[in-house]
């Protein structure tokens, strides 16, 4: 999942965001800030935020403890996974924006 859409989203509702990549606690923390229907899919996003983080650091130092390097943890199954729930997560965030838009006019 990218964090830049969800970082978007914490914004839209003025939220600050901190420097970390797992956005999963101040997701949650801002779930009065969304609409109803978007809040039904916090949950879900957070626990995407948070697998993502780990696999974001696994993707980029490998598994130190069996010093086996990234490309031999992950296959394109797993690259495909993460482009769907990104694409599911910027769905998501594209509506949020709109729906925030037009509601605060032109």
């Amino acid at each position: 999942m990218c964090r830049a859409f969800v970082e978007g989203c914490l914004l839209l509702v003025g939220m600050r965001v901190p420097h970390t990549h797992d956005l999963s606690d101040v997701l949650t923390g801002a779930l009065n800030k969304f609409p109803e229907w978007f809040r039904k899919k916090v949950p879900s996003f957070a626990i995407r935020s948070r697998i993502m983080s780990i696999i974001r650091l696994y993707a980029t130092y490998g598994y130190e403890a069996t010093s086996t390097p990234a490309k031999e943890l992950f296959e394109k199954h797993d690259a495909n996974m993460c482009i769907k729930n990104a694409d599911d997560v910027l769905h998501n965030c594209d509506r949020l924006y709109y729906e925030i838009k037009r509601a605060s006019g032109p």
